[in-house]
Formats: C-alpha cells, structure tokens, sequence
C-alpha cells in the first residue's frame, strides 16, 4: 500500500446516497455541478477535495 498526493485539485460531490468523482476540475466547475444536482435531488450536496488517497496495488 501506497499513499497517493493528488498533484492537481480533484473534487467528489456526495449527496449521502450517491457520490459523483468529478476528477481533475476546478472548484468553480464544482459549485456549478453541486448546486444543479442539489436543486434536481432536492437535498444538500458536499463538494469535497481529494488531497490523496491510500492505493493498495502500490
């Protein structure tokens, strides 16, 4: 096992039932996608940051 530095900023929206990795994008793209998903869903969406994660292959 590995822990991984994420090098760029990578975003996951999570709305207690379903979590959407967005990846490589900015935070501004993020608040866009959140605030759609929470008025479609009609719950509270959290943006959250990806600073690295534990790879177990590595």
């Amino acid at each position: 096992m590995k822990y991984v530095r994420s090098a760029d900023e990578e975003y996951i929206l999570d709305d207690g039932e379903s979590i959407n990795d967005l990846g490589k994008c900015t935070l501004e793209d993020a608040k866009k996608l959140a605030e759609n998903a929470a008025k479609k869903n009609k719950k509270a969406v959290f943006i959250m940051k990806t600073v690295g994660y534990i790879d177990p292959d590595l």
